[in-house]
């Protein structure tokens, strides 16, 4: 097992069942919980008021009406400019959340080599990379909703062997297709085994968002602020299980020791 040296809690890097990785991830997510939060935090807390407020501002601007036993949506004028705007924002969120999983995936990186970062300088790296992640997440995003179209079966197929493509991009400097060609090289030959630790991870993330939504009722925007909660919890722990596949997928087909991630990490400015 290979660790950094002085840091004898440090997880190293060394092939791992599905139960290991998910081990890995929670003991990864108890030291750091904090700064992993905080992270989260920075993009969570801003998109989901927005969203909340956008949201809000779109139903003042319709009503469900009773005509003669019909029940029909009755919008007024604006309505589908404010609709226009919220999607775009949407998609301006989803962007900023593909950012935030680049923040956490440099934090906790940078851990497996015995370096730590501010919350401004992890920002700042994924920031640097704005254009090649919105790139990969348009190719990743187009790519799996052809195989949706086609059928379910072949769009989670696809999304399983695309899965490791932020952390090539983010690690690597892997760009464009080929950060898409470098998770589908990886995957190819573990695909059950990801699939499987993804499964249990989002499962067990779902849970814990649906436990601590409880407690905030039916009120829009106390369920908003559950949901922001959730988010903040559970995201750090699913970006550490995702580094750790990434991790695990290139200790096995290239035996990656912490000197090479080291080096890898210096190149890409980490």
């Amino acid at each position: 097992m290979d660790n950094v040296p002085g840091r004898p809690d440090q997880p190293g890097i060394q092939p791992r069942g599905v139960g290991e990785i998910l081990q890995a991830g929670f003991e990864l997510y108890r030291r750091h919980w904090q700064e992993l939060m905080t992270i989260a935090a920075g993009v969570v807390v801003p998109v989901t008021l927005v969203q909340y407020f956008l949201m809000h501002q779109l139903a003042a601007k319709a009503e469900i009406v009773n005509r003669n036993g019909q029940l029909t949506l009755q919008v007024s004028n604006g309505f589908f400019r404010r609709l226009a705007f919220t999607a775009v924002v949407a998609l301006l969120s989803a962007l900023l959340y593909q950012v935030l999983t680049g923040a956490l995936t440099r934090a906790i990186a940078g851990d497996f080599v015995g370096t730590s970062f501010s919350l401004e300088d992890n920002y700042r790296f994924a920031l640097s990379k704005l254009g090649p992640i919105l790139i990969v997440s348009i190719l990743a995003g187009l790519a799996v909703a052809a195989g949706f179209i086609l059928f379910v079966i072949p769009g989670i197929w696809i999304a399983v062997r695309l899965s490791v493509t932020g952390p090539s991009l983010i690690i690597e400097n892997q760009q464009g297709t080929k950060a898409l060609a470098r998770s589908w090289n990886l995957v190819r030959g573990f695909w059950w085994q990801v699939f499987a630790v993804f499964f249990v991870a989002v499962l067990l993330s779902g849970i814990v968002s649906a436990v601590l939504a409880l407690p905030f009722g039916r009120n829009w925007f106390l369920r908003s602020i559950g949901a922001m909660i959730g988010s903040i919890v559970t995201l750090p722990f699913t970006t550490s299980v995702l580094v750790l596949v990434y991790l695990d997928l290139r200790t096995r087909k290239e035996q990656l020791d912490v000197g090479r991630l080291k080096a890898e990490l210096d190149a890409t400015g980490i």
